[in-house]
């Protein structure tokens, strides 16, 4: 990841992007937000779509952040291999995320066509190990959940102040302490 992080940074980018992309490449998602929104009026619309791509992807707005990609790498602009490979990379993520094992499979065999030279041999090791699942999974459709109706489940406090949901076990009328860890 530092070869990444160095290729990234060279010249074809503002400044104002390499300082922001910095603290993404660093995992420092909060300043790069924050920084984001502050300084996206000094950024050319390929920095800006760039790195509303990265945030989208981390926000759970993978669709979005898929068309950011896909609208990058449709304009033909010339970009650093390392950050054709960050947005290939956040391109498989939202894939795997949204159930698209399809385009998985293609952004995983693009990565490995094209950009293998700037992989460890552990990275190699798992994007051949991620082509093989994705070539299993590519005809298994998309997730979905569908509600088709509001369920209520009646949830008592006991003394300790626990939530405790009414269960059937065996036949049995029980009580089961509901808890989700969030405290």
């Amino acid at each position: 990841l530092f070869m990444v992080s160095i290729n990234v940074l060279a010249q074809q980018q503002s400044d104002k992007f390499n300082e922001l992309y910095k603290l993404y490449d660093n995992k420092d998602y909060f300043r790069f937000i924050n920084n984001t929104a502050k300084n996206i009026h000094d950024l050319n619309e390929t920095e800006k779509n760039i790195l509303n791509a990265f945030i989208g992807s981390g926000a759970n707005k993978q669709e979005s952040s898929s068309g950011l990609i896909n609208s990058i790498l449709g304009n033909g602009q010339k970009l650093k291999d390392s950050l054709m490979l960050e947005l290939y990379e956040t391109l498989l993520q939202n894939a795997f995320v949204t159930y698209d094992y399809p385009t998985g499979l293609i952004c995983a065999q693009k990565i490995m066509s094209d950009y293998k030279t700037l992989l460890d041999s552990n990275d190699v090791e798992e994007y051949d190990n991620i082509i093989d699942i994705l070539t299993s999974a590519k005809d298994v459709g998309k997730q979905t959940a569908e509600i088709k109706a509001d369920t209520r489940i009646e949830v008592k406090r006991d003394m300790a102040g626990l939530s405790n949901i009414p269960v059937k076990i065996n036949g049995m009328d029980e009580e089961f302490i509901f808890d989700t860890g969030a405290n």
